[in-house]
């Protein structure tokens, strides 16, 4: 799961934030199949194997939960503040910005942002947390999420997928785990218009039906988008990744969710095997998961 996610992340740096599907298919004109450089200006200073501030972010929590042995929102926050403090090379984005500032005012509390990038840092909290209840596992990513996004629909979609991956890894298919997870939860009614929007489409060609989804990182217009791309193409782990990168804008967030669904199904060695072994940060990847099984 936490390898597909970063493996995943990385081989859509390349389109991350480009909204321009032209630009995308002239740099990228048999698509996108492997580790490439960014297009987007906003990751000055990254390059082919490199993670985005999400995966950035991911992997801080994931050297958190081996350090600490424990998880707590309290904790996971210091460590992600005191990443931002040392100036990495990553971009602050709207909720980033937000969530240090507060901080810094010493006024401790989440940005205001509805971008789904919060959810997309789940594999670890979700690994390390496997032996533990669903509903253990749903309350700890709410509160991961909720700690720099604080907007009450990108927990519901935190909690829909983690429902959905349990589901997965209980053998559901994508289909049965999604319609078990819209119906389990309590969710906000614009996720569930976007659910519904995606089941809606899924006849139509895939260049006719994406376009009715957003590209952005909001919630509202990624999650249908993920749902879509896993129901579209579930019997093909690469292609809906490979899918996802071609389409633009948020690309990185929708595939570190799409990879751990991916990952849910057993279907993770299915993925090009350089997509992790070129990940520049495989190595304290490596470490981290070798600590964590450790202890």
């Amino acid at each position: 799961m936490i390898y597909a996610a970063f493996a995943a992340e990385s081989a859509s740096l390349a389109s991350h934030w480009i909204y321009d599907r032209s630009e995308i298919a002239k740099h990228h004109p048999r698509g996108i199949s492997g580790l490439s450089m960014p297009l987007s200006h906003y990751h000055e200073g990254k390059t082919a194997g490199d993670l985005t501030h999400y995966g950035d972010q991911a992997l801080v929590l994931l050297e958190s939960l081996t350090q600490r042995k424990s998880w707590s929102a309290k904790a996971w926050l210091e460590d992600w503040f005191d990443f931002w403090n040392h100036d990495p090379v990553s971009y602050r984005d709207g909720a980033t910005s937000g969530t240090f500032t507060n901080l810094n005012n010493g006024n401790p509390g989440p940005s205001s942002s509805d971008d789904i990038s919060a959810v997309s840092r789940m594999a670890p909290l979700l690994f390390f947390l496997k032996e533990k209840s669903l509903e253990d596992q749903i309350v700890a990513v709410r509160e991961m999420v909720e700690t720099t996004h604080g907007d009450s629909i990108v927990g519901d979609a935190a909690e829909f997928f983690v429902r959905s991956i349990v589901a997965v890894e209980e053998g559901k298919d994508f289909t049965a785990a999604f319609d078990w997870a819209s119906s389990s939860g309590d969710y906000h009614s614009e996720l569930l218009d976007g659910y519904q929007a995606a089941t809606q489409t899924l006849n139509e060609d895939f260049e006719n039906s994406e376009s009715s989804f957003g590209q952005s990182c909001h919630t509202p217009d990624s999650f249908p988008l993920v749902v879509y791309l896993s129901l579209k193409y579930e019997d093909n782990p690469v292609q809906i990744l490979e899918h996802n990168a071609m389409v633009g804008g948020d690309t990185v967030a929708r595939a570190a969710i799409l990879a751990i669904l991916i990952a849910a199904q057993g279907k993770y060695p299915r993925l090009p095997a350089e997509w992790t072994d070129e990940l520049r940060a495989k190595g304290r990847i490596d470490r981290a998961l070798d600590s964590m099984e450790a202890n």
